[in-house]
């Protein structure tokens, strides 16, 4: 997967350490801008963020997931507060077990990963 990155998002300086690895981001379709142009690099991912990031990238290396239906969100006490949006690929990356719910079953959709949260998530995700 490659491609070559043409500009950023409105709020990323050019100097920044990520800048360069967000705009192939941006080009490959894989980080998208919010309505305002922006991508918000300093605040923190939401769980359901992380998962279309990662089903998106899995997706452009040809690491493709299975989709899911909808309802497999059912499962989780907390599904029905997956985003419209990211729905689709929460779905996928729950069947596939790549995110998994917490203590009591959640999904936290809205809630912000950890650091080594991303880690497991990310391990599962290229050892599948």
């Amino acid at each position: 997967m490659t491609a070559s990155s043409t500009g950023n998002f409105s709020d990323v300086k050019a100097d920044a350490y990520y800048a360069d690895a967000l705009a192939v981001a941006r080009a490959l379709g894989i980080a998208t801008a919010d309505a305002n142009g922006n991508f918000r690099p300093t605040e923190g991912v939401t769980r359901q963020d992380a998962m279309v990031f990662l089903y998106r990238a899995m997706q452009k290396a040809g690491r493709g997931i299975s989709s899911a239906q909808d309802s497999f969100l059912t499962r989780f006490p907390d599904g029905a507060a997956v985003s419209a949006a990211a729905r689709p690929a929460v779905a996928a990356m729950a069947q596939a077990g790549v995110i998994k719910g917490d203590q009591v079953g959640r999904l936290n959709p809205q809630g912000t990963l950890t650091r080594a949260e991303m880690a497991v998530i990310l391990h599962r995700g290229l050892t599948l």
